[in-house]
């Protein structure tokens, strides 16, 4: 990791270098031309022609760089960083149109060094890679990489969450579908104790959900880093750590590697916490989408349901959607921060807004 980190910095102050260097005169710069004999002679005619065309490509970008710098850090008191535009922005996130921008610098200096291999020196012997040139070619990779896996397994992340989520609620909503076909109404509450519950599951659940694991009031069924958290970092409302969210639950494993935890509340907790206005007590499934897996916040990986005499509903059902998006951001307020966010997921089709994704607990 050294090694790559110094290897960038050494890439990042040559681009500087280069770049201003030629930025006044790169467009006048032909390689095919008697002018520039000295240097046409030091390329293959194939490796001319290339240079040529990215040169009359790059011409035209140092500065709009420039520009795009001043763009993304208009503080002021930032603005002498734009005098160094790669070392500034490379820890910006820029549009896809600015970054096919910086690339296509990196690609052309990448193929500057490239072509100097496919000369000959007066001997006619083939001239190797020297350790600059290897470096440089081996930084700009390494940028280019910095900058787009990250984005790439985060995007990925967020997809399988989104994707598994779907399921999830489809399978919740197929199981009690599927009660009522047995012609047995799903009843909305179970005993706390043990015998009881498994009871329940047994009878509604069970024979319409594919799990690997059943827990009834004991670990082993949920996540095991800690408390679950709300999206604004604070601990979940009657959170009770690996067990699950509640007093006397029922917790799930099933076979796509999601989590659930079940709990009972009464109608007047349910409109309180959970958006929702029932007249009967209500069952709340916690849907942990990526199991064991961080970060297990409420909003972000875990969304709130509930069996409810409508249905299976999300939680802020009954509230608006400025209470929703209120509910479901960074600076939310209340012990139920977050909870409403599997709301805001199905009103922006079944994906997670970014502001949301974004948060770090």
């Amino acid at each position: 990791m050294l090694i790559i980190t110094y290897t960038y910095l050494f890439c990042i102050r040559q681009l500087n270098e280069i770049t201003y260097s030629y930025s006044s005169s790169i467009s006048n710069v032909n390689f095919s031309t008697s002018s520039n004999s000295k240097i046409s002679d030091k390329f293959t005619p194939r490796a001319r022609e290339i240079l040529n065309r990215e040169f009359t490509v790059i011409s035209r970008f140092p500065d709009s760089i420039i520009a795009i710098c001043e763009r993304e850090i208009p503080d002021s008191n930032e603005s002498d960083s734009c005098v160094n535009p790669f070392s500034a922005l490379i820890f910006r996130i820029l549009s896809p149109k600015d970054f096919l921008k910086l690339l296509h610098i990196f690609t052309f200096y990448a193929m500057l060094l490239l072509a100097t291999v496919a000369t000959s020196d007066k001997g006619g012997k083939m001239r190797a890679f020297t350790l600059a040139e290897t470096l440089i070619t081996l930084g700009i990779i390494g940028v280019v990489a910095a900058i787009t896996i990250p984005n790439l397994i985060n995007n990925y992340q967020k997809h399988v969450i989104e994707t598994t989520l779907k399921e999830d609620y489809s399978i919740l909503q197929q199981a009690m579908k599927f009660t009522e076909y047995d012609d047995v109404a799903l009843e909305l509450s179970f005993p706390d104790n043990v015998t009881g519950a498994k009871k329940w599951f047994e009878t509604y659940l069970a024979p319409h959900l594919k799990y690997s694991q059943i827990c009834y009031n004991q670990a082993g069924c949920w996540h095991n880093k800690g408390f679950t958290k709300t999206i604004t970092g604070a601990k979940a409302l009657a959170d009770n750590k690996s067990v699950g969210i509640g007093i006397g639950t029922i917790t799930v494993r099933l076979m796509n590697g999601s989590n659930l935890c079940i709990d009972g509340w009464i109608a007047k907790d349910m409109d309180r916490y959970f958006g929702i206005k029932v007249t009967n007590p209500s069952l709340v499934v916690y849907i942990d989408a990526n199991g064991n897996k961080p970060p297990n916040v409420i909003g972000k990986d875990i969304y709130v349901v509930a069996f409810t005499e409508d249905g299976l509903v999300p939680a802020g059902q009954n509230t608006t959607v400025e209470t929703i998006n209120d509910n479901c951001k960074k600076d939310a307020s209340g012990s139920n921060a977050g909870y409403y966010c599997l709301m805001r997921v199905k009103n922006n089709g079944w994906e997670i807004p970014n502001d949301v994704w974004k948060i770090k607990i």
